[in-house]
């Protein structure tokens, strides 16, 4: 009797510090009945014991059962609150960038670009990206033309770059090949002796930029060099080059000349 007021001690402590109900109001109230089995025979006493004990054994593992549960929901939901970007979209700042639409409208095939620019002192762009002349010389291969250039962007820009160029007569975008290219990989090239991947986009990181600087409107910009190129074309096509970037997105149009 003493081992089982003990048990039946504990359980009501466990009571007490668990929200519980239904199930449990019923044992609750069978193990507070007065104890007429003290006056019985002592097989009856026995049988009653056994059948209490089980009862609580059973009742105390549902309790662990729930807390454990209740337990492992709550470490769950914290662990997800806590490795979720800000604002809870789920997605990173250059998935953000890729899920904005192309703006530019398609034109029809060999027709110029109905207005090239913006430019500003000479470079391609209204900012706060500008594009100017690359560094390497263009070339061509059995698939195509390649090209380069060079992209400015302002000292202490953060957050990712994001360069799509499009040909506005097909819809199809130009290849990237420069160190800065990413995204799915459309074809392998041979480009003034290196091999080559051609990517759809292109990305600057600007947590980690180049080293090298360009004086561009009284401003040290920050110098990256882009490699990029198209199928060979006899007609040639407006390329339209949209930059997103966190707080922004720039529109861009060029001619590109037949290959």
């Amino acid at each position: 009797m003493r081992l089982e007021r003990a048990l039946i001690d504990l359980f009501h402590e466990a009571l007490d510090a668990e929200d519980v109900a239904g199930p449990f109001q019923r044992l609750q109230l069978e193990l507070e009945k007065p104890s007429g089995a003290m006056y019985r025979r002592s097989a009856r006493r026995i049988l009653m014991t056994r059948n209490r004990l089980v009862l609580l054994a059973a009742a105390l593992v549902l309790i662990v059962g729930v807390s454990v549960l209740v337990g492992t929901h709550a470490y769950s939901g914290l662990h997800v609150g806590q490795s979720a970007p800000a604002g809870g979209s789920g997605k990173t700042a250059l998935d953000q960038l890729l899920a904005r639409p192309i703006q530019f409208k398609s034109i029809p095939a060999g027709q110029t670009c109905p207005a090239s620019g913006p430019n500003t002192d000479g470079l391609l762009g209204g900012g706060p990206v500008y594009i100017g002349a690359g560094l390497t010389a263009d070339t061509s291969t059995n698939w195509g033309h390649y090209g380069s250039s060079t992209l400015l962007t302002p000292p202490g820009m953060v957050g990712p770059v994001l360069l799509r160029a499009t040909d506005l007569s097909t819809g199809l975008p130009l290849a990237q090949v420069g160190p800065y290219a990413a995204g799915s990989v459309s074809g392998n090239d041979t480009v003034n002796g290196a091999a080559v991947q051609r990517h759809g986009y292109a990305v600057l990181d600007t947590s980690h930029p180049p080293t090298t600087t360009y004086d561009f409107l009284n401003s040290p910009y920050v110098q990256w060099p882009g490699e990029y190129g198209w199928a060979h074309t006899t007609t040639g096509f407006c390329v339209g080059i949209q930059i997103d970037g966190p707080s922004f997105t720039e529109l861009i149009r060029d001619q590109v000349n037949p290959s």
